[in-house]
């Protein structure tokens, strides 16, 4: 089954991540799809909860490092003590 990552954020329109991730995915034969998830403030609490059940590992941009926290099960490391994250697994 594909797995699916992706970068959430607000202003994605230029992010690089997709593509290098796609490629560097095929060229190694990982059955995974990396897509950029553009939320807006007044949606964040709705649709990135959803995000974080469906899919195997996130990356985080500002402005939704902190707001992030609230939705996931645990914190771990310097994300527990910042209450800030870049990374969700």
């Amino acid at each position: 089954m594909t797995k699916l990552l992706g970068l959430v954020g607000s202003d994605l329109a230029r992010s690089p991540s997709p593509l290098i991730h796609n490629h560097l995915f095929k060229k190694n034969g990982v059955d995974a799809v990396y897509r950029a998830f553009q939320l807006d403030a007044s949606e964040f609490s709705e649709r990135f909860p959803a995000l974080v059940q469906r899919a195997f590992g996130l990356n985080v941009t500002m402005p939704f490092k902190e707001q992030a926290t609230r939705y996931l099960r645990e914190l771990i490391g310097e994300a527990k003590l910042l209450r800030s994250v870049n990374t969700v697994k």
